[in-house]
């Protein structure tokens, strides 16, 4: 079950990201992640938590700009990974994208992340660009990859 997430759920989230598990962040600082999603909250992005049972096990973090979405952040528990809620989470993500007349989704992602590249090139992500940026006070390579929803 997928819903939206309110500001009770900050914390939750946080500890989604902490607890993810991958491999090319250091240790998340839980305070700094509480801060960097209640400013995110407080510039409109929308948050939508994946439960099982009831428990949030996973997140997404969007805005929605001039007919463009921005996939910000997808997050699974650890031990939640490889159940499908990646593909359940981009369903979920062009489906809203269609139903506010987005004309194309993009997002970013570690050049390192070979499983959520490989789920994004499977619902038909291509690279536009290639930066190095800076996340979680390291030098890492982002993908840039976007998806048009409409033909021009």
């Amino acid at each position: 079950m997928i819903r939206k997430a309110t500001k009770r759920d900050i914390k939750t989230i946080a500890s989604i990201e902490a607890n993810s598990g991958y491999l090319f962040r250091d240790r998340i600082n839980l305070n700094s992640e509480i801060s960097r999603i209640n400013k995110n909250f407080e510039r409109g992005c929308d948050y939508f938590v994946c439960c099982s049972e009831e428990n949030p096990v996973a997140y997404i973090s969007i805005f929605v700009k001039k007919n463009v979405l921005k996939l910000d952040y997808l997050s699974v528990l650890k031990e939640y990974h490889g159940k499908g809620i990646g593909t359940l989470f981009m369903q979920f993500v062009e489906d809203y994208a269609k139903k506010r007349n987005c004309k194309k989704v993009f997002l970013e992602v570690n050049n390192k992340n070979y499983s959520a590249i490989s789920l994004y090139n499977n619902f038909g992500y291509y690279v536009t660009k290639v930066k190095v940026r800076t996340n979680y006070k390291k030098k890492i390579i982002k993908l840039f990859m976007e998806k048009k929803l409409t033909k021009e």
